[in-house]
C-alpha cells in the first residue's frame, strides 16, 4: 500500500481557526415562588394572602372578560384595563407619609381623580372585596410618543476623571448603539477575576432576544470605556471588556406584549488594563463585602446612591416582589425613518424606592448605580438601580433596582472589593 510523504515544512499541523464571537448568553433564573418570596420579605410586611391578592388581580385585570365589560362600558375620555401596568407589596401612601397598613400597590400610567372617567370594571379601590386585601393606587407616569420608562440616556452632570475611576462615574461600551450609565461596583467573580459592574442595557447593549425571535445586543469581549458613547464631551479611555455570562433579556416590540419574565438586567466587564478602576465610592465610605440579606429588608429603610447623573441621593424603600410597568430600551434609528427603534420588557420581584424631599432619587444615566443602607458600620448594598421615573401630576417618583443577592448569584459574583 502507498504511503505519502509530507514535505519539509509541514510538519506543524495547521493553526487553530479564530475563536467565534459569542454573546456569553445565559438564561433569566427561574422567577421565585409565593411561598419564597413571603419568607424572604417577611420582615418586610409580605404574607401569602397579600401575593395571592396580587395575583388575583393581575388575574382580573388581564382577563378577556374584563376587557370586554370595559369595552362596553367606554365613552369618550374613560379609562380601562391598560392604564394597569404592575404593582408592588408595601405600604400604603397617604399624604406623602407611610401608613401601616400594607397593601397591594396598584401602578397605573394616570390617577383619575374623577372616578367616572374609570369603566366601572377597572375601579381599583371597588376591587378589594374581589382580591380580598387593600389596595392602593400608584401612578408612574405617561409620556406622549415615547415608550414609558424610556432609559435612553441623554447628557447629565458627568462625573468624569482619571484612572483609576470611582463608582458612581460613566461608563459604555463602544459597540452598537451608545449607551451610557453608572458603573455601580469593583467585585470580584468566583473565577478570581476582578470586574466592572453595571447594567446589562449599558455594558452589553440591551442583549437578549425580541418576540423571542430576534436577538440583539453585543458580544462578549466589547470594549468598556470610561465617558460613554453617548457623551459628547470629554476623552474616553478603555477600562474592561464585556465578560460572561451575560444573563439575556426577554423583550418585546410592543409596551402590550411585553413579557413579566425578566429577573436581571445586570452584567460585568472583566478589568482591562489592570488599575482602571477602584472600589472607594463617590461620597461614602467603602461598602461591605457582601450585601444585605433580603430577609434583612423592612418598610420605609433608608437608601441611598451615587450615580454619574444625579451623584449622591438618599429614598425610602417602599416596595417588594413588584412586577415592574414596561421598561423602554433604545435599539437605534431605522435607517430608513430614522425613528428610534424601542424594545420592552417587564421585570419580577423587584424592589421599589421612592424619593425624598421632592428631589429625584435618580434619573436617566443613573442606571447601573449601586443602592446601599446604612448599617452602623460599613453601607451594604441592597439593589442595582436600572430604571426611574416621575408622574408630572403627582410628582411621585420612583425608582427599580434589581436585588443584588440574585445579581451576585446569576453572574458569578464572590464579592465587592474594599480595603479590607
Amino acid at each position: 500500500m502507498a504511503t505519502s510523504r509530507r514535505r519539509g515544512g509541514d510538519d506543524n499541523p495547521p493553526p487553530p481557526p479564530p475563536p467565534q464571537p459569542t454573546f456569553g448568553w445565559v438564561p433569566q433564573p427561574a422567577a421565585p415562588g409565593p411561598e419564597e418570596m413571603a419568607r424572604t420579605y417577611a420582615r418586610f410586611g409580605v404574607t401569602m394572602e397579600l401575593l395571592e391578592a396580587r395575583r388575583r388581580l393581575h388575574e382580573y385585570m388581564r382577563s378577556p372578560e374584563t376587557i370586554q365589560r370595559a369595552a362596553f362600558e367606554r365613552r369618550t375620555g374613560r379609562v380601562g384595563p391598560e392604564m394597569f401596568v404592575g404593582s408592588y407589596i408595601g405600604p400604603r401612601l397617604k399624604n406623602g407619609r407611610l401608613v401601616d397598613e400594607m397593601c397591594v400597590v396598584s401602578l397605573v400610567r394616570r390617577k383619575m381623580r374623577n372616578h367616572e372617567r374609570i369603566c366601572e370594571s377597572c375601579r381599583l379601590h371597588d376591587l378589594q372585596d374581589r382580591i380580598q386585601a387593600p389596595i392602593d393606587v400608584c401612578p408612574v407616569g405617561m409620556r406622549s410618543g415615547t415608550a414609558d420608562w424610556s432609559i435612553e440616556i441623554p447628557d447629565g452632570i458627568m462625573l468624569q476623571e482619571d484612572r483609576p475611576i470611582r463608582p458612581g462615574t460613566t461608563i459604555g461600551q463602544s459597540a452598537g448603539f451608545p449607551s451610557t450609565g453608572t458603573y455601580g461596583a469593583h467585585v470580584l467573580g468566583n473565577d478570581d477575576k476582578q470586574y466592572i459592574l453595571g447594567n446589562n442595557h449599558v455594558l452589553a447593549g440591551v442583549s437578549g432576544t425580541v418576540d423571542g425571535l430576534l436577538p440583539v445586543g453585543v458580544p462578549v469581549g466589547t470594549e468598556i470605556i470610561h465617558a460613554g458613547p453617548a457623551d459628547d464631551h470629554g476623552e474616553s479611555f478603555r477600562i474592561g471588556q464585556l465578560a460572561s455570562p451575560v444573563v439575556m433579556l426577554d423583550l418585546a416590540s410592543s409596551t402590550a406584549a411585553a413579557p413579566a419574565t425578566n429577573l436581571v438586567d445586570a452584567a460585568i466587564a472583566e478589568v482591562n488594563p489592570a488599575g482602571s478602576v477602584q472600589y472607594s465610592f463617590h461620597f461614602f465610605a467603602p461598602i461591605d463585602q457582601q450585601p444585605a440579606p433580603l430577609d434583612s429588608l423592612s418598610s420605609g429603610m433608608m437608601v441611598k446612591k451615587v450615580g454619574m447623573t444625579t451623584a449622591e441621593t438618599h429614598g425610602q424603600l417602599i416596595g417588594t416582589a413588584a412586577v415592574s410597568p414596561p421598561i423602554g430600551y433604545n435599539l437605534g434609528r431605522d435607517p430608513s425613518t430614522g425613528q428610534m427603534i424601542q424594545v420592552f420588557g417587564r421585570f419580577l420581584d423587584v424592589l421599589v424606592i421612592r424619593s425624598l424631599d421632592g428631589k429625584k432619587f435618580s434619573d436617566r444615566g443613573d442606571s447601573g448605580s449601586l443602592i446601599v443602607i446604612e448599617t452602623g458600620g460599613r453601607p451594604k448594598a441592597i439593589g442595582l438601580l436600572f430604571a426611574g421615573g416621575k408622574d408630572q401630576d403627582t410628582g411621585i417618583d420612583l425608582t427599580y433596582a434589581i436585588p443584588i443577592e440574585r445579581v451576585f448569584r446569576s453572574l458569578g459574583i464572590a464579592r465587592f472589593i474594599n480595603d479590607q
